[in-house]
């Protein structure tokens, strides 16, 4: 885990805690530089988002061309003979089940994003405390939970 946390959150994070207060200089508001970071964090991250899309896309064609034959395998077949059916099946198309797992990048790619940006924050007002009483619309103290009841079920 804090193989995963050097390599790939740290550096994120790092780059959210730099980022801030050069936003807060623009905007004057701390508020409104967190917001910026997020549209910049999704811009960054929009050709990665594109890239999955493709992939969802794609392995979704190639699910539908496929669903015909693999519902007369269902119907025809039963237990070991319906799985080397498939398997052939499979092997015929080129289809591989494992590319169904690629159409989730899009998420794969948000939690350690959510989790830097999570960090950053965080540590960013234990530190500098520059989020303590700064409001933002409605919001009296950036800093603080929302006071939203919180309901279970």
């Amino acid at each position: 885990m804090d193989l995963l946390y050097s390599a790939l959150i740290a550096p994120l994070e790092e780059g959210m805690r730099h980022a801030l207060p050069v936003l807060y200089g623009i905007t004057g508001s701390w508020g409104v530089a967190i917001i910026a970071l997020s549209i910049g964090v999704n811009f960054a991250l929009l050709p990665f988002y594109l890239v999955a899309e493709q992939w969802q896309n794609a392995d979704r064609a190639i699910q539908e061309r496929m669903r015909a034959k693999m519902q007369e395998i269902r119907i025809a077949f039963t237990g070991e003979e319906r799985f080397l059916m498939t398997k052939a099946y499979y092997r015929q198309t080129g289809y591989h089940p494992l590319l169904a797992v690629r159409s989730i990048a899009g998420v794969l790619i948000q939690i350690p994003v959510f989790i830097a940006t999570y960090y950053a924050l965080r540590d960013f007002n234990t530190v500098f405390h520059t989020l303590s009483g700064a409001g933002f619309g409605p919001i009296s103290d950036l800093s603080r939970p929302d006071g939203l009841p919180v309901s279970c079920g």
